[in-house]
C-alpha cells in the first residue's frame, strides 16, 4: 500500500494553529475576567467592612471622610462592572472566534478522514486484484502443466 498524502495538510495544519491561538486568547481573555472579579469582590468586602466597622460616636470630619472614602469604592466598584462587562463582551467575540476556528478544523479533518478511507478502499482494491491476477496465473500454469504431462 502507498504512502497516503493529504492534498490539504498545509491548510489543516494552519487551521489547527489557528485553534490554538484562539483557544490561548479565549483563555487570556478567562483569566483576564477571573482578576477582574477578584479586585471586585474585594472592593465589595473592603466597602462592606467600611460600612460594619462604623463608629456609634462620629466626628463630623471623620463622618465626611468616612462618606467621601465610601463613595470612593462605590466610583470604583462600578468603574470595575463596566470593565467586567467589558471583558465578558470581548469573553463572548473569543468564544465566538474558537467555535468559528474549530469548525474549520474540523471540516478539513473530516475531509482528511474521508481521503484516508478512500485511499484504504483503493489499496484493498488494489491487493485484491493483484491476488486475483497471481490465482489467475496459478491457475493458467497449472493447467498448462496438466496439459503437458498428460
Amino acid at each position: 500500500m502507498g504512502r497516503f498524502h493529504f492534498k490539504l495538510e498545509a491548510v489543516l495544519g494552519y487551521r489547527r494553529t489557528v485553534e490554538e491561538q484562539r483557544l490561548r486568547a479565549l483563555a487570556a481573555v478567562q483569566a483576564e475576567l477571573a482578576a477582574c472579579g477578584a479586585r471586585l469582590d474585594a472592593l465589595r468586602a473592603e466597602r462592606s467592612q467600611t460600612l460594619d466597622e462604623w463608629p456609634t460616636r462620629v466626628d463630623v470630619i471623620d463622618a465626611g471622610r468616612r462618606e467621601a472614602y465610601l463613595a470612593s469604592l462605590c466610583a470604583r466598584i462600578e468603574g470595575e462592572e463596566r470593565v467586567r462587562e467589558s471583558i465578558e463582551e470581548r469573553l463572548s467575540v473569543a468564544r465566538a472566534a474558537l467555535l468559528a476556528a474549530r469548525q474549520a478544523a474540523e471540516a478539513l479533518e473530516t475531509l482528511r478522514e474521508r481521503a484516508l478511507d478512500a485511499h484504504r478502499r483503493d489499496a484493498l482494491l488494489r491487493e485484491q486484484a493483484a491476488l486475483d491476477e497471481a490465482a489467475v496465473l496459478r491457475h493458467a500454469r497449472a493447467a498448462a502443466a496438466d496439459g503437458r504431462g498428460s
